[in-house]
């Protein structure tokens, strides 16, 4: 009996070094305390349940934002039209393009799926969705479509990268 516990407890020890060398791999970082502490989720997710302005300065603090959960937070209070409506004053495309791309850049690489984050495939479909909608208006968007396609060449090098047989 003490030999099998003993032998569960290796087995636990090793898959758990193996997902912390594949996390560190793929460069998921942690989220430290400091950094929950100074995550304005519970800012963003009260804007919900109101109906009153949203000042502009908030959003540009928010869009500053490290935590994925508060930028998928974000993410959702934009796609409603009657919050993104409420941004006094309105919010620009060149101020919000670099923190959408950075938060479809995460969550698929990161794949994170909590409360407020998608996972990397509800990601990976808006990020199309949105990138269509670019598309559609291409000369007004070039410059953009041009960093999205570097954003995914990149992207898509490193992912590659860590899948290549090690010499």
């Amino acid at each position: 009996m003490g030999r099998q516990l003993k032998y569960r407890r290796l087995s636990y020890l090793k898959m758990r070094e193996q997902l912390l060398q594949l996390e560190q791999k793929h460069q998921r970082p942690a989220m430290s305390m400091n950094l929950q502490a100074q995550s304005p989720l519970k800012d963003i997710v009260s804007e919900f349940n109101k109906s009153t302005p949203i000042a502009h300065e908030a959003v540009k603090r928010w869009m500053a934002a490290q935590d994925i959960e508060a930028m998928g937070a974000l993410m959702g209070l934009f796609a409603d039209k009657k919050h993104f409506q409420r941004i006094d004053p309105p919010l620009m495309f060149d101020e919000y393009f670099p923190f959408a791309a950075r938060y479809y850049e995460r969550t698929i690489r990161e794949n994170p799926d909590g409360e407020w984050s998608d996972s990397r495939t509800r990601a990976g479909w808006d990020f199309a969705k949105w990138f269509i909608q670019l598309w559609k208006n291409q000369p007004s968007y070039e410059t953009e479509i041009k960093q999205l396609k570097t954003l995914l060449k990149d992207f898509t090098r490193r992912v590659m990268k860590s899948f290549a047989p090690s010499s």
